[in-house]
């Protein structure tokens, strides 16, 4: 038997809130030597799916974003090395438009041509 007073209302449990869709992130990097490289397209791989050699898409919200920017800071050479994180918003993605075999993180949101 429950100790419950069943003559109090009861307990209304606030509903989630729907999670923010994710943006997605297009990731670009040119990293001049070959191990280093190698590493990053590792790191990247484990967020993201590749779209071109040196191209990764991934749907990062901003703490996941930036853990990841901190994960590749300790990989690359400044001095030689470079990263570029592009972030499509939810009402651009949707234009993303291909040429050719290119590989898409969202076959259903993309248009190849």
């Amino acid at each position: 038997m429950s100790s419950r007073d069943v003559s109090a209302p009861p307990r209304r449990v606030p509903h989630a809130r729907p999670a923010e869709p994710r943006p997605l992130r297009v990731i670009a990097y040119d990293v001049s030597n070959t191990k280093r490289r190698n590493r990053v397209a590792r790191a990247l791989t484990d967020v993201g799916e590749r779209v071109q050699w040196s191209v990764f898409e991934a749907h990062l919200d901003e703490a996941a974003l930036t853990a990841v920017l901190r994960q590749l800071e300790g990989l690359v050479d400044p001095a030689t090395d470079g990263v570029r994180v592009y972030t499509l918003c939810a009402g651009c993605a949707p234009m993303l438009a291909t040429i050719g075999q290119a590989v898409t993180s969202e076959p259903s949101t993309t248009t190849t041509v």
